[in-house]
C-alpha cells in the first residue's frame, strides 16, 4: 500500500512538473508589405518579427541577446534575391546581412546593450520579381535565439512558404489606332485610339 502511494505521489509530481514547465515558445513570422500582383521588375517588401509568445526564463520574460535567421526562395524559384535589401527596424544592438546565392543571412547582437523583452518587427527584406508569373515563395531555412551567455532559446516550429507574393509577368495590352476614313477634307486631322486598362 506504501509503495503505491509513493509510486502516484511520484506520479502527480511528475505531471505537475511537466505543466509547469511546458510554454509556448517564441515565434519568428514573416509578413509581406501587400499581397500582389507585382510586375517582374517590381519590388516586395517583407516583415520578419519576433514575438516572445510570453515565453519566461528564470521566473521573468526572455530577453533576446541575438538572432541568426537564414532566408531563402521557396518553390518556384521567382523570387530574385540579386541586390536585395535588409533594413533593421527594432533591433537595439549590432545587425549585419549577408547574401550567399538564394539566401540571405542576417543576424544581429546586443552586445550586453538593452535586450528585446517585447515583440518587435526586427527587419524589413526587399526582393524583385523574375521573368516567370506565378505565386513567389520566401521560406524560412534557420533560425537561431540566443539569450545573455549564449544560451540556446527554442522557437516554435515554423511551415514554409512563410510568406507569398504574386507576380505577373503579363504585359500590358497596346493601344491600337482606329481605322481612319478613306479621305479626311481640309489640312487637319484627328485620330483616335481605342482604350486599355492598363495604359501608361
Amino acid at each position: 500500500m506504501r509503495t503505491k502511494m509513493l509510486a502516484q505521489i511520484c506520479l502527480v509530481l511528475l505531471i505537475a512538473s511537466v505543466a509547469v514547465t511546458a510554454q509556448a515558445e517564441p515565434i519568428i513570422s514573416v509578413t509581406p508589405d501587400f499581397v500582389g500582383p507585382i510586375g517582374c521588375t517590381d519590388t516586395a517588401t517583407f516583415t520578419v518579427n519576433y514575438d516572445p509568445n510570453g515565453y519566461e526564463v528564470g521566473g521573468g520574460p526572455v530577453e533576446l541577446d541575438g538572432f541568426e535567421i537564414v532566408l531563402e526562395n521557396g518553390a518556384g524559384e521567382i523570387i530574385d534575391f540579386t541586390n536585395t535589401d535588409v533594413t533593421n527596424l527594432g533591433w537595439p544592438g549590432m545587425f549585419f546581412n549577408v547574401q550567399v546565392g538564394d539566401q540571405v543571412k542576417v543576424s544581429g547582437a546586443t552586445f550586453n546593450s538593452e535586450r528585446l523583452v517585447e515583440a518587435t518587427d526586427l527587419f524589413t527584406i526587399v526582393v524583385h520579381g523574375t521573368s516567370a508569373s506565378g505565386l513567389g515563395e520566401l521560406n524560412i531555412a534557420t533560425v537561431s535565439l540566443a539569450r545573455e551567455g549564449n544560451v540556446n532559446i527554442p522557437v516554435e516550429p515554423w511551415a514554409n512558404p512563410m510568406a507569398t507574393i504574386e507576380i505577373d509577368c503579363t504585359p500590358p495590352d497596346a493601344p491600337v489606332m482606329l481605322a481612319e476614313p478613306p479621305y479626311t477634307a481640309g489640312n487637319e486631322n484627328t485620330v483616335y485610339w481605342n482604350t486599355v486598362a492598363d495604359a501608361v
